[in-house]
C-alpha cells in the first residue's frame, strides 16, 4: 500500500509539473506578446502602393500627393514635384483666379445699340450694334432655349415700331483681341466642339450641332438636320445609305477659314418606328459674323427686313462712341459663380478661355491670353505657388504645353478650402451620380458623396484632383496626374476611382 502511495504523489508531482510547463511554454500568455498592428494611415499607404502597382501603370508616369486640410499632415505622396501636363485641372486655375479677381456675383453684358434714325413708315435709316463682353452663356449648356436671346431682341426692334432697317447690323467683339486660340492648341482640333474659337461675342459655344438620319431606302442620300438653324454654314451632304448589316460611319471636314463643311461616309438604313440617329458637332469659323445672322434671322421670323450687311465693327472707319447711342436691348449672363459650375462641372473649355481673358480685360483692360495668364501666375504667387516653377498658356488645358506639379494644384486645394469663396468653388466641382464628368464613377460607392473633384483628359493623360471626405468626416485635398499610360482610358480612371474609394473609407480610429 505504502508502495502505491508513493506511486500517486509521484504521478500527482507530475501532473503539476506538466501544466506548468504547458501553461508557459505550450499555451503561452498572449497579454505579454500581442502582434504589433500596423497604424490605419500605414495600411491605407500600402493599400494605395497596392493599387499602383498595376500593370496597366507599367511605364506610366505617376504623381499624386493627398494632404489633410485641417492639419497639413502628407496622407500619401509620390513624385510630388514633378511637372506633368495638367490639361484640364488648368480650369481650377482659371475659375478660382476669377473668383478672386472678379467676384462670383459678376455679370456679362451683352448689348444692343441703334445708330439711326426712326422714320414714321417704321422704316429705319442707320445700323444696329451688338457689343460683346465675353459672355459663354447663351448657350444650351447654361440655357434651356439660346436661340430666345435673339427672338426677345427681334421682339424688342418690333415693339418700337422698326419694319424694316436700311443699314447693316455690326458686330463688335474689341471687348477681347482677335486672338481665337492659345498657343499650343492642336490645329487638327480646330473641327472639334472643345476647341471652339474664342470670342468676345460668343453663342451656342461657337459650333452647330449636326444630327444625321439614313435616307429612305439603301442608295438614297442621308437626312441631314442643323442646330441651331441657320444659313451661315453650308453643309455638303456625300453620305449614303447602306444597308442595315453595315456599319455607319461618317467623317467631317471645314475648309480653313470658311463655313463650308463636308460630310462623308455612310449611315447604315433604320426602318424602325423610332429611327436612331448619328449626332457630331463642328466649330464655326468667325463667331461674332455667326452671332449677326443668327439675329438676322430673327430680324426676319418677324418679317423685320435688314437692307444693309453683316458688318465686323474693324471693318468701319471711324470708332464708335456709345454715349451718344441708344441701348435698346441688353442680355445679362447668370452670375460668375453660375458659370464656373457649369465650366468645371462639365469641363466647358470655351468657357474657361473666356474667364481667362475676361479677368486681362476687367484688369488690366487688354483682353488677351498672355494678360491673363500673367494675373492668374499673379495669383498663383499670392497663395504660395511658385509662377517660376509651372507654365500656364491658356485657361482650358487643352494646350500641352502646360505644365504644373500636384503637390502646386494641392496648395491651390488647400487655399481655396479657407478661402472667402470656398463654398461656391468646392460645389463647383463634379461629383459621382450627379451631372458632370463624375456622373458614371464611384457610383454606390463609399466615395458616391463623399467626392467633389475635376477630372482632366487628353490623350494619355488622365488626372483628377479635388476634395475626399474620410469615413470620419475629415476632409482631404488631393491630386492624382498619370500621364503616358498605354492602356484604356476607363483602366486608369478604374484606378483613381479605386484610391478615392479607399481613401473614403480610411479612418484614424483603430477598429
Amino acid at each position: 500500500m505504502k508502495i502505491y502511495k508513493h506511486l500517486l504523489i509521484i504521478f500527482v508531482f507530475l501532473g503539476i509539473i506538466t501544466n506548468q510547463i504547458y501553461s508557459q511554454v505550450i499555451r503561452p500568455d498572449t497579454s505579454k506578446f500581442k502582434i504589433p498592428r500596423i497604424p490605419p494611415i500605414e495600411e491605407l499607404r500600402q493599400d494605395i502602393n497596392y493599387i499602383l502597382d498595376n500593370p496597366d501603370l507599367s511605364g506610366a508616369t505617376v504623381s499624386i500627393l493627398i494632404q489633410s486640410i485641417e492639419n497639413g499632415e502628407i496622407i500619401y505622396r509620390r513624385e510630388e514635384s514633378k511637372n506633368c501636363i495638367p490639361a484640364s485641372l488648368t480650369k481650377l486655375l482659371t475659375t478660382s483666379s476669377a473668383l478672386y479677381y472678379l467676384g462670383g456675383d459678376y455679370q456679362y453684358k451683352t448689348q444692343l445699340y441703334l445708330d439711326g434714325v426712326l422714320k414714321q413708315n417704321g422704316e429705319f435709316i442707320g445700323n444696329l450694334i451688338i457689343r460683346g463682353s465675353g459672355d459663354p452663356s447663351i448657350s444650351d449648356l447654361y440655357m434651356a432655349d439660346p436661340m430666345s436671346v435673339f427672338e426677345d431682341w427681334a421682339w424688342k426692334i418690333d415693339s418700337i415700331g422698326i419694319r424694316s432697317i436700311k443699314g447693316n447690323l455690326i458686330a463688335d467683339h474689341n471687348f477681347f483681341d482677335e486672338n481665337y486660340y492659345p498657343p499650343g492648341w492642336c490645329w487638327d482640333d480646330f473641327l472639334n466642339p472643345y476647341s471652339a474659337q474664342v470670342s468676345a461675342l460668343s453663342s451656342f459655344d461657337n459650333k452647330i450641332r449636326i444630327t444625321v438620319k439614313s435616307g429612305d431606302s439603301i442608295n438614297k442620300q442621308a437626312k441631314i438636320f442643323v442646330y441651331p438653324e441657320n444659313n451661315y454654314v453650308q453643309i455638303i451632304n456625300n453620305i449614303n445609305t447602306v444597308r442595315p448589316d453595315v456599319s455607319t460611319l461618317i467623317s467631317k471636314y471645314r475648309e480653313p477659314h470658311t463655313n463650308i463643311i463636308e460630310l462623308t461616309g455612310s449611315i447604315s438604313l433604320d426602318t424602325s418606328k423610332n429611327p436612331k440617329s448619328y449626332e457630331l458637332e463642328i466649330t464655326i469659323d468667325n463667331p461674332p459674323r455667326f452671332f449677326l445672322n443668327l439675329f438676322k434671322e430673327a430680324l426676319l421670323r418677324r418679317n423685320i427686313k435688314v437692307r444693309g450687311n453683316l458688318i465686323d465693327v474693324n471693318q468701319l472707319y471711324e470708332r464708335i462712341n456709345y454715349g451718344e447711342l441708344n441701348l435698346i436691348c441688353e442680355h445679362l449672363s447668370p452670375p460668375l459663380k453660375t458659370i464656373v459650375a457649369k465650366i468645371n462641372k462639365h469641363s466647358h473649355n470655351l468657357g474657361a478661355e473666356l474667364l481667362l481673358k475676361t479677368i486681362a480685360k476687367e484688369k488690366a483692360g487688354e483682353g488677351s491670353f498672355n494678360t491673363g495668364i500673367y494675373f492668374t501666375k499673379n495669383f498663383c504667387s499670392k497663395i504660395g505657388i511658385d509662377p517660376e516653377r509651372m507654365n500656364i498658356v491658356d485657361g482650358s488645358g487643352l494646350s500641352r504645353y502646360n505644365i504644373i506639379s500636384s503637390k502646386y494644384i494641392v496648395t491651390l486645394l488647400s487655399y481655396i478650402y479657407r478661402s472667402s469663396f470656398s463654398d461656391i468653388f468646392i460645389n463647383s466641382l463634379a461629383e459621382p451620380s450627379k451631372p458632370g464628368t463624375l456622373a458614371r464613377r464611384m457610383t454606390r460607392s463609399l466615395a458616391e458623396n463623399k467626392v467633389k473633384a475635376k477630372t482632366a483628359t487628353l490623350n494619355n493623360i488622365s488626372n483628377l484632383a479635388g476634395y475626399i471626405w474620410t469615413r470620419d468626416d475629415e476632409p482631404l485635398a488631393f491630386c492624382i496626374m498619370i500621364l503616358n499610360f498605354t492602356t484604356t482610358l476607363s483602366s486608369v480612371e478604374n484606378l483613381q476611382d479605386l484610391i478615392c474609394m479607399r481613401l473614403a473609407s480610411f479612418s484614424r480610429k483603430k477598429d
